[in-house]
């Protein structure tokens, strides 16, 4: 008999070795739990008082958000709202509303008299364009590409007219340049 104790004995401590195992792992399962809520957590509120990457991006109002992962421009745009992005995405804001810019341009008439014309410039960015504005162009867009083709496109069309004939013929003068403009920036989606 005392070896059936011996035995019983025996297992009995293997059971209770298993059993503290289990206990073991089952801690470890809850503390990597825990962790993984701390990490989320952690992440969550960093991307909400450092929105640069992150799982959430705001477009305001006005605007579109162009999507770039890693510097890789991704297809389409993000509308005006709240949106859940991936984690290493970026979320860079186009103004779409229409903007106002005013400005001088020294132009040549053809009589070779030196004009200077007060210019005032109505442009937006089409929603549907931004993201191959942002692709091609990626900065101030009115100093790149706007305000050169004004410039060009009004002495074009100056060069065209007198100095007297100039005062006379400013809606024919305007709507010239503004067919210009349309042919120049409709590629970009500027209007």
């Amino acid at each position: 008999m005392y070896q059936d104790e011996i035995f019983f004995a025996r297992n009995t401590k293997k059971h209770k070795n298993r059993k503290k195992e289990r206990l073991s792992m089952r801690d470890y399962i809850k503390a990597a739990a825990v962790v993984l809520l701390v990490i989320c957590v952690v992440l969550f509120i960093v991307d909400i008082f450092m929105p640069t990457y992150g799982f959430f991006a705001k477009v305001d109002s006005g605007y579109v958000g162009v999507i770039t992962h890693f510097g890789k421009i991704k297809d389409g745009v993000l509308p005006a709202g709240f949106h859940v992005t991936g984690y290493f995405d970026q979320v860079h804001p186009i103004n779409v509303r229409t903007q106002i810019r005013d400005g001088e341009v020294v132009a040549f008439s053809s009589d070779i008299q030196q004009v200077t014309l007060f210019v005032s410039i109505n442009y937006n960015v089409t929603p549907e364009a931004a993201n191959t504005l942002y692709k091609t162009i990626s900065g101030d867009y009115f100093a790149t590409l706007i305000s050169p083709r004004v410039n060009e496109n009004v002495k074009v069309v100056v060069s065209n007219y007198t100095a007297e004939s100039l005062i006379a013929s400013r809606e024919t003068l305007s709507s010239e340049v503004l067919e210009l403009m349309k042919r120049d920036l409709e590629p970009y989606g500027i209007t």
